[in-house]
């Protein structure tokens, strides 16, 4: 059996990380922020989905301190991978599925920012394929990027496990994959999915 992992907020906490950059910079800066401010930049920054010339675009509109050129302002963002610590039980979980079946990882994002988050969290070595959207052109939720990472396989024999309903779980499930959702914030959502699990570590009891 082939699983297909998504990285962010299913293998590392990617907003943990984008959080504790946020706090830097304002630190850096000196500006305090109040709980609704903060809530309001996480919410804009939607897990990383806001594109990211957006969501700096709405740092800079918001917080007239801040730089107000992009690329100046999204150095600070560059920073997100030093945030992510390797997981010894992810790894150990990773390490025990490896044993048994094909592990593949897909995900959206940049090819620089995306390799350094995996190369962090120290995930490449349990992974015979790493499809970054940037690297190969597609992004989820398109078909083809599913369809390729599954090459060499039915449909019925793969697993996408993943955090985002719609970018993840939906068009798998169109593909005739089998999925998990990784509802780390107990969404409710349409009960089309496989398997839900509120963190990837018990993923081994669904599998099984």
């Amino acid at each position: 059996m082939l699983l297909i992992f998504d990285l962010d907020n299913t293998l590392i906490d990617r907003d943990s990380a984008f959080q504790q950059c946020l706090t830097e910079l304002f630190t850096t800066l000196g500006i305090t922020l109040d709980e609704s401010q903060w809530q309001g930049m996480l919410q804009q920054d939607n897990s990383g989905r806001t594109p990211r010339a957006e969501f700096c675009q709405y740092l800079m509109d918001t917080f007239p301190d801040l730089p107000q050129q992009y690329e100046q302002l999204w150095r600070y963002f560059e920073m997100l991978p030093q945030y992510i610590q390797p997981d010894s039980s992810l790894q150990s979980l990773l390490a025990s599925l490896g044993q048994r079946h094909s592990l593949h990882l897909l995900t959206n994002g940049s090819s620089l920012m995306q390799r350094e988050k995996i190369t962090q969290a120290q995930l490449a070595p349990y992974f015979s394929k790493i499809f970054v959207s940037a690297e190969v052109g597609l992004h989820k939720p398109d078909p083809e990027v599913f369809r390729q990472c599954m090459a060499g396989f039915h449909a019925r024999d793969c697993v996408m496990i993943g955090d985002d309903f719609a970018r993840d779980m939906i068009p798998a499930k169109k593909l005739g994959m089998k999925t998990v959702w990784v509802n780390v914030e107990r969404q409710v959502e349409p009960d089309i999915i496989d398997y839900q699990i509120p963190n990837v570590e018990l993923l081994t009891e669904v599998l099984e």
